[in-house]
């Protein structure tokens, strides 16, 4: 992404030889609902100015991860982006889902946090 201002955070997708899953997660919801994916860049590029700071109805921290869960709300839908701190002001996403459940579905956590463990063993970290 090139040079990042001090005061500013970069995100990024997790990306992995041979593949960006989360590039096709969001072209899925984008696929299903136009205006929801919108939305989700959107938050993604306010995540990227406001890092952590943003409000805690839109972010929280998953209890008991490493992981934080971005809300994206457009009208009666929701979409879910989860990420991980990496280092530095850099957030790295691990999964993009719509959600209907209260809950994160334990397959998507599982995936979001294996994704995370991945990214994290490839550039030693």
């Amino acid at each position: 992404m090139g040079h990042v201002p001090m005061d500013r955070w970069e995100v990024e997708f997790c990306r992995f030889r041979g593949g960006n899953p989360v590039v096709e997660e969001l072209q899925a919801v984008r696929a299903k609902d136009v205006q929801l994916a919108t939305e989700v860049v959107q938050d993604l590029k306010d995540l990227e100015e406001f890092g952590l700071a943003l409000p805690e109805k839109r972010l929280h921290k998953i209890k008991g991860t490493d992981l934080w869960e971005l809300r994206t709300l457009w009208q009666h839908r929701i979409a879910r982006s989860l990420f991980f701190e990496a280092g530095g002001r850099l957030l790295v996403v691990a999964t993009i889902f719509q959600k209907k459940e209260r809950e994160i579905p334990s397959a998507v956590k599982k995936r979001a946090l294996e994704r995370m463990d991945r990214w994290r063993k490839e550039r030693g970290v």
